[in-house]
């Protein structure tokens, strides 16, 4: 088993489109809750206009609601970002052990008939390199 792998992106097409994908998602939240969050303070604007609140109040109503959206697209980044680690990490143990795999059956097609894939124990896909190697010592075998 291969405990550290040199390239920290391994498998970059399928890497660059999770981390893309999550990111569009964690947008697409944050615009959406932050046209939601304006459209309650449109109509709450209203209300405080036909009821005839102090002036003062509304100004304190336009300041909270401010400092909301502000915490609200620090908290958002701060979720996207540890969101993009994450979504990276696991595409690492995807695109790790496809990495491998295509790197091993290029070395056997080039000749290099003692070569097994190897993967970390945290990687995905076990299952599918145990078969491989097994395919590929019977054909050392043969």
């Amino acid at each position: 088993m291969i405990e550290k792998r040199r390239t920290a992106i391994v498998a970059k097409r399928l890497q660059f489109q999770v981390v893309v994908s999550v990111m569009v998602s964690g947008l697409s939240i944050y615009i959406i809750s932050t046209v939601g969050l304006r459209l309650l303070a449109n109509q709450i604007f209203e209300v405080l206009e036909l009821v005839e609140i102090k002036p003062e109040l509304t100004m304190r109503f336009a300041e909270s609601v401010t400092k909301s959206e502000f915490y609200f697209l620090g908290f958002t980044s701060l979720a996207l970002i540890l969101s993009s680690i994450a979504a990276l990490y696991l595409s690492h143990r995807i695109g790790g052990p496809i990495y491998q795999i295509n790197l091993v059956l290029d070395k056997r097609l080039a000749g290099n008939k003692e070569i097994r894939i190897k993967t970390r124990k945290n990687d995905f896909f076990h299952e599918l390199v145990e078969k491989l190697n097994t395919i590929l010592d019977e054909e050392t075998d043969v």
